[in-house]
């Protein structure tokens, strides 16, 4: 079976793009298991976005006035039990399927303010979670571990902070790889990798292919990060079915193509094929892998 995690901080779902944003992702992508942090909403204005996602199941942490909240949602081919509530991440229990296997997964986001972080790696860590069972963490944990995580502003700024990496070194976790952009968060000229997925051992062992997209930042500061547990690769040689991605329409050049590609003196299949052969060759030429 093959899980794919996505993970977002979408900076407030009662926007009027988000859900269209966010259904084009999850059918991209196919998640089973969505965490979604800093909605802004809470109570029947969240339920109503919640029930218009397409998931089975969800849980939240509640925003507090337009500020933080996490939410989970995930479909039926997986089970969570929610083992434990905090303002600042929501500590689970997975099973996959009927195969009771399990791991536990902590969905994080970190306060934006430093001494609010503080508790959140000693809270962390007061979980228990040792190499002896399966953890993985994810998330936008609003802090850096080195320089290269950061690029622009304050140069003292960018070092790391040293109680994120004493809570990675305390607690044995490994980052996951990642393909895409290194950073994961943009504003202005200061760009940060504050998005990612944190697993020990025990975890790595047990999902030795998974692997960490970082995905286009689109209606948000925040690239969305898909964590992969299963990377199994396709034949090459087979045909890949056409996917449309959504960030095809943010490029300048989009529209053009289109133009290009239709023609009122043929039919509307016929100018479907032509559409889909230029699009991959536009693709690949000039809008680029989207996890490059």
């Amino acid at each position: 079976m093959n899980l794919n995690f996505f993970i977002w901080n979408c900076q407030g779902a009662a926007k009027n793009d988000f859900l269209r944003t966010f259904i084009s992702f999850c059918d991209c992508y196919n998640p089973s298991l969505v965490v979604l942090v800093e909605p802004r909403i809470s109570g029947l204005k969240a339920d109503k976005i919640i029930k218009r996602s397409g998931f089975d199941f969800s849980h939240r942490v509640e925003a507090q006035g337009f500020s933080g909240g996490i939410w989970i949602l995930w479909k039926s081919n997986i089970h969570v039990s929610v083992m434990f509530n905090h303002r600042q991440f929501i500590h689970t229990k997975i099973t996959v399927g009927a195969t009771n296997d399990d791991f536990y997964f902590t969905a994080v986001y970190g306060s934006p303010h430093s001494p609010g972080r503080r508790t959140l790696w000693n809270d962390l860590t007061a979980l228990g979670m040792d190499n002896n069972v399966p953890w993985l963490l994810a998330g936008d944990f609003n802090a850096i571990l080195n320089a290269i995580d950061r690029r622009g502003g304050s140069h003292l700024r960018g070092l790391g902070c040293p109680h994120f990496n004493d809570f990675v070194d305390c607690n044995a976790l490994i980052q996951l790889d990642f393909v895409g952009p290194a950073l994961t968060w943009r504003r202005g000229n200061l760009m940060q990798r504050l998005d990612r997925a944190l697993c020990n051992d025990k975890w790595l062992k047990k999902y030795p292919e998974a692997i960490t997209h970082h995905l286009p930042r689109i209606n948000s500061d925040h690239r969305p990060i898909l964590v992969k547990l299963h990377n199994h690769k396709h034949n090459a040689s087979g045909n890949k079915p056409f996917r449309f991605l959504a960030s095809w329409l943010i490029h300048h050049d989009f529209q053009q193509v289109v133009k290009n590609c239709w023609s009122n003196n043929s039919s509307f299949t016929d100018n479907v094929h032509h559409f889909i052969n230029n699009i991959r060759d536009w693709n690949t030429n000039v809008f680029g892998n989207v996890f490059k």
